[in-house]
């Protein structure tokens, strides 16, 4: 989440996107929120700004699995689905990661619809979500997301997973 202005503000939505997007991988851009009463909001709603993408692809590959992991330096309770699409499922717990010295609450949400064909260039996400929960103030995030991708006939490896941390934002 290396975002290119500290958030500081309460309640000032902070992108999550890539000044430069590994080939292969989750990229674009998505808002973290929270409020002082401790709702924190992901949120990729096209309407709002949002569009995730794989990048680099081309039309030969297939894109057969992608998800998001965020994580809190405090554990978020109360998930609950504010508005948005059915592709990405409610984030759940899925346990802890150490990054950069510091250990992080994990939760995974897992795009469920039927996987877009690659394109050569960025292939378009449905990144229709918007969930909400809760923790305590402030706190440390970050975002990984990961991507599977077959490679197409004549590439040396069979296929490749992407994962892909983006960088520490304090809110």
């Amino acid at each position: 989440m290396a975002w290119g202005v500290p958030a500081l503000a309460l309640a000032a939505p902070v992108p999550a996107f890539a000044v430069s997007t590994p080939h292969n991988a989750l990229g674009g851009v998505f808002y973290v929120t929270r409020l002082s009463s401790g709702t924190v909001t992901w949120d990729g709603r096209t309407s709002n700004g949002g569009q995730l993408f794989v990048s680099g692809t081309v039309h030969q590959q297939t894109i057969t699995s992608m998800s998001l992991r965020f994580g809190s330096t405090k554990p978020v309770t109360g998930w609950t689905k504010s508005g948005g699409g059915n592709c990405w499922t409610l984030p759940a717990a899925d346990g802890t990661l150490v990054y950069g010295g510091v250990s992080y609450y994990m939760y995974k949400s897992t795009y469920t619809c039927a996987l877009p064909a690659a394109v050569d260039g960025d292939t378009p996400v449905d990144s229709n979500f918007y969930w909400s929960g809760t923790v305590s103030n402030p706190t440390q995030l970050i975002t990984q997301r990961i991507t599977r991708v077959s490679q197409p006939p004549g590439y040396a490896a069979p296929g490749t997973t992407i994962t892909w941390i983006r960088n520490v934002a304090n809110i």
